[in-house]
């Protein structure tokens, strides 16, 4: 595709992609757009938004918490591994 005919970049959410973009300006100058993907911009958006809620924080802290014990538990897994395999 002709360098002048690229007018905008979408990538992905990750760091390494968003940075790119910003480095293709200089290849494509008619460039002039580097969106980030709508999939990742929400997320984004929702984990900013719990993360301003102390309470929020607390709550998920602990459900992660939990959620690690029960997964690396030996107990957990003799009593309830197969049942959940099934």
């Amino acid at each position: 595709m002709p360098k002048k005919r690229v007018r905008a970049y979408c990538p992905g959410g990750a760091p390494n992609e968003q940075l790119a973009g910003k480095l293709t300006t200089s290849t494509f100058l008619a460039m002039f757009f580097v969106l980030r993907c709508d999939a990742h911009a929400i997320q984004g958006a929702i984990e900013t938004a719990w993360g301003a809620d102390e309470t929020v924080r607390e709550i998920t802290d602990v459900v992660k918490a939990v959620g690690q014990l029960l997964r690396l538990s030996s107990r957990f897994w003799l009593r309830f591994g197969q049942t959940a395999l099934d």
